[in-house]
């Protein structure tokens, strides 16, 4: 039967959840330990199992892989007319936020490898609205503000925050 851990932090006891804890040599969990991909346990064994959940792959998550290839698709191989504008810009929030996501992982700003939160989607989104359809129009001449094209982002926002809810949902279930 697979091991059901709580979903709020606990006093962890191994006989309880049976997860074997390396201890040091007063028997005291190291400061900071990470089970898996981030659980916490204080040095007094308080624990917090959430974590245990997958990592965000970022470029390699399934939903970043397939906007990108769709949007490839589109482009390149069938290049239809009627989906060229709003299917990229559905696709945008999809294929960039992840990479955007690694690159704030690199230089320190996210200090997690956690799905996208609300948070970070909805503010992906505002940021690439301001940008593209507010400065960009002012700066390049080929530009054109449009203001439909947001919806489009909100969109493909929205997909993807119900997608990345439905794999911390998923993923949070039993052991791994």
């Amino acid at each position: 039967m697979p091991c059901q851990l709580e979903s709020r932090p606990h006093r962890c006891d191994t006989s309880e959840c049976g997860l074997t804890l390396p201890r040091g040599p007063d028997r005291s969990l190291p400061h900071g330990f990470n089970f898996d991909q981030g659980s916490s346990c204080s040095r007094n064994g308080n624990c917090d199992h959430r974590p245990f959940l997958k990592r965000f792959r970022y470029a390699l998550d399934p939903l970043c892989f397939g906007a990108v290839a769709l949007y490839a698709i589109n482009r390149w191989i069938f290049d239809f007319e009627a989906l060229s504008g709003w299917f990229a810009d559905i696709l945008l929030i999809p294929a960039a936020a992840p990479a955007f996501l690694w690159i704030e992982r690199q230089i320190g700003l996210r200090t997690h490898d956690n799905f996208p939160s609300i948070r970070e989607i909805v503010f992906l989104t505002a940021a690439w609205s301001v940008a593209a359809e507010g400065i960009a129009p002012m700066l390049f001449v080929h530009c054109t503000a449009d203001p439909l094209d947001i919806v489009y982002y909100a969109t493909g926002a929205a997909i993807s925050a119900a997608w990345w809810r439905w794999r911390v949902r998923k993923s949070s279930r039993g052991c791994f």
